[in-house]
């Protein structure tokens, strides 16, 4: 009896040990392609020539487990299969007779005896290249746009994407590949699969020009004579303002890369500017004349003021000196920088419109003499209005005073 209950205490022992030694894996185990390995060991895919199925891997971390075993695919077992060598501290079994399709499938291995685990292996293409649709774009700002990406082979499996832009400034991009332009600059936006495959687009972001125009149409000048028209080019934040300039009859008139002209005979010729961005123009008729003898001309024109501070609404007016007093043509012509901001008529009158700064010119049509006035519009005070509504509550309460005050008098009488 004695012997007995010592060969079950025994016994006891060594199952308890085995069981200490081998632990059992939950079977619901997940394991992805190209994930981290399980607890025991770790199912992979390999790519197939016919790109539908793949070789099963099997890596086992120390582990331990009789020579040969047994390999159960979705409850069909293969023939034994033999272990190999130990590579560092991996055993690496490659059993080319069990091949996976497309799709989860239960994995069991087993020795019967020492080993036993199962887990659930998702079996998709391994990625080997990702593209995107575009390499580089040129987008203005608030320009949107959707990057497409491909995945190489088609149907690969990978467990997700992520988006960046190096410079979100400039560009964003959302999860979905959706990309919108912020400012001028250039920025690098990439998309990310993992395992090391990427793809990269530059978006350079620009402002275009949308046009330019001249500070006069037409000048009148004596042989000779020079003068410098001036160009603005809009919007005033376009990336590229360059402007080139010509003169339909250079041996008439000639204009350099600054806008200088330069009156060389009588006789009529058209002076263009035009953008490098987008090629808007626009023109100034140069008219030259002989001087006739007695003619005296326009040495020059001088304005009041050289700057002023104004409130939106607010006007005055600019006073031009044409010299010398007895110039015989003193024709001026007056234009602003920003017509949104200051307007001025042919009479020097400027008008505030909006906070703001522009500046305001005058030309002589004669010799294209010009001065400017910098004009400096700011905002209507905040308090403006209230103080006219505590003049109006005054002016009533003094009506109600006055009221009260002759009721009581009649009152009494």
């Amino acid at each position: 009896m004695k012997n007995c209950l010592k060969t079950i205490i025994a016994l006891s022992v060594v199952i308890a040990l085995a069981i200490v030694a081998f632990p059992q894996v939950d079977a619901s185990a997940q394991n992805n392609i190209g994930g981290g390995a399980c607890d025991a060991f770790d199912a992979s895919y390999i790519d197939a020539d016919d790109g539908v199925s793949g070789i099963l891997v099997l890596a086992f971390s120390d582990m331990t487990m009789e020579d040969s075993f047994t390999i159960s695919v979705d409850g069909v077992t293969s023939a034994p299969v033999s272990k190999t060598a130990l590579q560092g501290d991996e055993l690496r079994i490659l059993s080319e007779a069990v091949r996976l399709s497309k799709g989860e499938h239960d994995i069991r291995v087993f020795d019967g005896a020492l080993y036993d685990h199962s887990a659930t292996v998702t079996v998709g293409l391994i990625p080997v290249a990702v593209t995107l649709d575009r390499t580089s774009m040129v987008l203005n700002p608030g320009d949107e746009t959707t990057l497409t990406v491909t995945v190489l082979p088609s149907g690969s499996y990978f467990e997700g994407m992520t988006w960046s832009s190096d410079d979100v400034s400039v560009a964003t991009v959302d999860q979905n590949g959706r990309v919108r332009a912020v400012s001028d600059g250039t920025a690098t936006l990439t998309v990310d699969i993992g395992a090391g495959l990427y793809a990269s687009c530059t978006v350079t972001v620009t402002t275009p020009v949308t046009g330019v125009s001249l500070d006069r149409t037409s000048v009148t000048l004596d042989v000779d004579d020079v003068t410098a028209l001036q160009a603005v080019v809009t919007p005033s934040g376009a990336t590229n303002p360059a402007v080139s300039w010509t003169s339909s009859d250079p041996t008439v008139a000639t204009v350099d890369q600054n806008g200088t002209v330069t009156a060389l005979k009588a006789g009529t010729s058209t002076v263009t500017v035009s953008t490098v961005d987008g090629g808007h123009s626009a023109t100034c008729v140069v008219t030259v004349l002989v001087p006739v003898p007695g003619t005296v001309p326009v040495t020059g024109v001088v304005l009041d003021r050289d700057s002023c501070t104004l409130t939106e609404g607010d006007g005055i007016r600019l006073t031009a000196t044409v010299s010398p007093s007895d110039a015989t043509h003193k024709t001026i012509s007056w234009s602003s920088s920003d017509p949104s901001v200051v307007k001025v008529d042919q009479s020097g009158n400027i008008t505030a419109l909006k906070a703001g700064t522009a500046t305001v010119s005058v030309i002589t049509i004669d010799g294209g003499f010009s001065d400017q006035c910098a004009v400096t519009v700011e905002p209507l005070s905040e308090s403006s209005g209230d103080d006219t509504t505590i003049y109006i509550i005054a002016a009533i309460a003094v009506i109600a005073i006055v009221a009260v005050g002759a009721f009581l008098f009649l009152k009494r009488r």
